[in-house]
């Protein structure tokens, strides 16, 4: 059975990533360096590709707590507070941190900011 190969420009079109992401999950070791399939050529199986994401994806679900789905209303401010308590508390925060909490907890660049700013405070005052 022949598995359908993607080239760096197809992983990105299905994905809706940068090339430099995926570079980044190569560095990682989240994805394989690819095969060559020529001089200059590299391709990647759709499956490994898949897995691959599949398994960021559920990293990234089960390091949150309770993710919420927003479509941009205005977060309450408990929900802000609960995300810089949690942002303070980790010992190691993923960075870049602001993509990393829009992400977590749906939450605007602006809200993000805030966040992060309040989590800073929490860890001063500490």
């Amino acid at each position: 059975m022949n598995e359908k190969m993607l080239t760096l420009r197809e992983i990105c079109a299905a994905k809706r990533t940068s090339p430099p992401t995926v570079y980044r999950l190569i560095a990682r070791g989240v994805l394989p360096p690819g095969e060559r399939t020529g001089l200059r050529a590299v391709r990647w199986r759709e499956s490994v590709v898949e897995e691959a994401y599949a398994r960021l994806n559920a990293d990234r679900s089960s390091e949150a707590p309770a993710a919420t789905s927003r479509v941009s209303a205005p977060s309450p401010a408990g929900d802000l507070e609960a995300a810089a308590a949690w942002l303070a508390s980790q010992e190691n925060p993923k960075t870049p941190v602001i993509p990393h909490l829009r992400t977590i907890f749906g939450l605007t660049a602006v809200e993000a900011c805030e966040v992060a700013a309040r989590a800073f405070e929490l860890r001063v005052a500490r």
